[in-house]
């Protein structure tokens, strides 16, 4: 099965009350970064096909990146994909890793992933401190 068909239908799955469009525009920009595109706007922009100028697909995914809801749904989706992959799991593995972000140990990153079967479900949240 294509990945781009498995990742739609991924997306369904944990994201049921996101609206059509924003999924859409969510499943393209991933799909781009699965074919090896950049992890900037620009980069995941020319990893799209689309039929649209790039200023237009640049401009989509600058909306999504920045889009509230789906910073509102963030937890949810991560709760849904917890609930699909690793509910089999009683005591689940977290491995965390702390990082510092600038020489002035003024802004930290905290990466923690939830390992399943030789898989991690990454989580990042920032801290400035």
């Amino acid at each position: 099965m294509n990945e781009v068909v498995i990742l739609k239908k991924f997306l369904s799955a944990v994201t049921p009350k996101m609206h059509k469009v924003r999924r859409a525009a969510l499943a393209s920009s991933v799909s781009s970064l699965l074919n090896g595109a950049k992890a900037s706007v620009t980069g995941m922009v020319r990893g799209i096909s689309s039929s649209a100028y790039e200023k237009h697909r640049i401009k989509q995914a600058d909306r999504l990146l920045s889009n509230k809801h789906i910073l509102n749904e963030t937890l949810s989706i991560y709760r849904t994909i917890y609930k699909q992959f690793a509910s089999a799991s009683l005591r689940p593995i977290i491995l965390i890793d702390w990082s510092d972000l600038d020489t002035h140990k003024g802004c930290f990153l905290l990466r923690a992933s939830v390992a399943f079967k030789g898989r991690g479900s990454l989580y990042i949240k920032k801290f400035m401190i």
